[in-house]
């Protein structure tokens, strides 16, 4: 044995290691190996996993023949501004609640209604990728974020819409429509 393995450097798939980090590195994986830990099948799944990005991508071509253009477009508005710049990289499993209840309180103190449709949209993808697969189950780390207060709109008809409303009314009145198809 030398004394240059500190500076005698391995490239692999763990980075650049000295020497001395090699050989703590294969004796941590062979003690792993040793306790009965599937080496082969946690790195299969590691490599197999989704990102948010990837996953947002999937659901998005799911539901496209699913819902309205305009929730088309606001989910894919959400997910292009929100979503993506913040988890687009991370493995969907990965996200924890934390960085979500961040990522909510950030986009909130700008915007709290964005904010809660994004956390809404996030719920709603997780809880589409657990029952298609893609995710495994009891994995949601928007579970728990608590909403932002909203105001309710009151909303009044326009004349034209009240006449359009009382002609509708006269005419299945006069029809004999039954109130309740």
């Amino acid at each position: 044995r030398n004394n240059r393995s500190d500076t005698v450097q391995s490239i692999g798939r763990f980075g650049v290691l000295t020497l001395d980090q090699a050989r703590a590195k294969a004796k941590e994986l062979l003690s792993r190996w040793q306790l009965g830990e599937d080496l082969v099948a946690d790195r299969r799944a590691r490599l197999e996993a989704v990102t948010v990005s990837q996953l947002t991508e999937i659901f998005l071509a799911d539901l496209a023949q699913k819902r309205k253009p305009g929730t088309m477009r606001e989910y894919g508005r959400l997910v292009k501004a929100e979503i993506i710049p913040s988890f687009g990289n991370v493995l969907a499993r990965d996200l924890s609640r934390a960085k979500v209840a961040k990522w909510h309180a950030k986009i909130g103190a700008r915007a709290p209604i964005v904010a809660n449709r994004s956390v809404r949209l996030l719920r709603t993808l997780y809880r589409w990728g657990v029952t298609r697969g893609e995710l495994p189950e009891g994995v949601n780390p928007t579970l728990g974020i608590a909403y932002f207060p909203e105001q309710a709109k009151q909303r009044f008809l326009s004349d034209a819409e009240a006449k359009a409303l009382g002609d509708a009314l006269s005419l299945a009145e006069i029809a004999g429509v039954h109130p309740d198809p």
